[in-house]
Parts: C-alpha cells; structure tokens; sequence
C-alpha cells in the first residue's frame, strides 16, 4: 500500500460523503460497487483509494475510530452506513410524476377569473388616466392631447370591456375576406 491503512479508509469515507452531497456518480461503473460491501473493497477509484479485500477493509475499518464523527464506534459503521445511504441514493427508482389533469370545467373558469381581473385592471388604468387628464393643470397641451388620443383609441378597441352590456344575437356580423389578393 502506498498510502497507510487509515488514509485509504478516511479516502473511501469521504469518496462516499461526496456522493451522497451531489447526488450522482461521476462514473457509472461504479454503481454496483456500492450495493454491498464486498463489491466496495473491490473497488478502486483513480487517485484516491485501491482495491482491497473485504476481510482486509473490515479489520482496517473496526481498528480506526473517527474523530470527526463520534456517532460511530469506528469506521467500519460509519462506512456501512455512508454506503447504505449512497446506494439507496444512487439506485433509488426515478420519482414517479404524477400527471395533473385539470377538468374542463376548471380551465373555464380559471380562465374567465383571469380576464374579470384583466378587464379590472384595464378599467382602472383607463378611469384612472382619464381623471388624470381631466383634473391635472400640471400636464402641458401636448401630453393632455396625447393621452386623450390614446385613450379614445383605447375605447374604440376594447368598447366591449367598457360596454358592461351583454351582447346579444340580434348583433350583426359580417364575414369578410382577409389577406393580400394577388
């Protein structure tokens, strides 16, 4: 062994901690090493740990205690546990997504909330401009003529949502062409 005994577990521990912080594996290969503990001696990552025997690995592990984690008796538990919650990370199914269906009926009516508080707003901005036209000496002619302006172009477009009048079907409604004729 190049490195001591207890570099090469403190290396495997923190292999594991980093997996379970990130969530993924940076190579696939080594995701049935982390299934039991025999698969996990046997594995070797580049630059960090090499391949043990399992026996090996275990007396290694039960004779060092962890300073930085007195929750366990020695490294051998903390290594059960970091490679129990690795594995059911790594190997855990996909959630499930649940498809939401939204009736009809709802989408109706979510979309008729939705322009009652369009309309509100549109109305508001509108009362609210022309009062402000109408009642400020501070606005000079020209910006008095260009609001004005917009405002009654405002009113001709959307008449339907200042009319509070339901139409009917005595409307008259004409079919017209459309597009350029060649």
């Amino acid at each position: 062994m190049k490195d001591s005994k207890a570099d090469h577990i403190v290396s495997r521990c923190s292999w594991l901690t980093e997996i379970i912080q990130v969530r993924k594996l940076s190579n696939e290969s080594h995701r049935r090493a982390l299934e039991t503990m025999r698969a996990f001696a046997s594995l070797a990552v580049d630059d960090r740990f090499h391949r043990v025997s399992y026996n090996t690995l275990k007396q290694h592990a039960k004779s060092s205690h962890p300073l930085d984690n007195p929750a366990h008796a020695s490294y051998w538990s903390l290594m059960l546990a970091l490679r129990e919650e690795a594995n059911e990370i790594i190997n855990a199914p996909p959630p499930k997504i649940h498809k939401l269906t939204v009736s009809n009926e709802l989408l109706v009516k979510q979309s008729l909330l939705h322009a009652h508080l369009c309309s509100t707003a549109y109305l508001e901005i509108f009362n609210h401009l022309e009062q402000l036209v109408a009642h400020d000496p501070s606005l000079s002619e020209q910006t008095q003529f260009t609001v004005t302006k917009f405002l009654n172009q405002a009113r001709i477009k959307y008449s339907q949502i200042i009319n509070s009048e339901i139409p009917t079907s005595d409307s008259e409604l004409k079919l017209i062409a459309g597009g350029k004729r060649k």
